[in-house]
C-alpha cells in the first residue's frame, strides 16, 4: 500500500529529538506511537 514508517529508538524524555528526526525523514508527523516498556 506504499506506507512508510520510521523506527526511532530514543529516550522518550527527549521527544523533540524524535520529532525532529521524523520531520527530517518525511517532512511532517501524522501519527506518533510511543511504545515503551520495561522488563523486570
Amino acid at each position: 500500500m506504499g506506507r512508510k514508517y520510521l523506527k526511532v529508538q530514543a529516550d522518550l524524555m527527549k521527544i523533540e529529538n524524535i520529532v525532529a528526526e521524523a520531520v527530517a525523514e518525511f517532512g511532517r508527523v501524522d501519527i506518533l506511537i510511543n511504545c515503551a516498556g520495561t522488563i523486570r
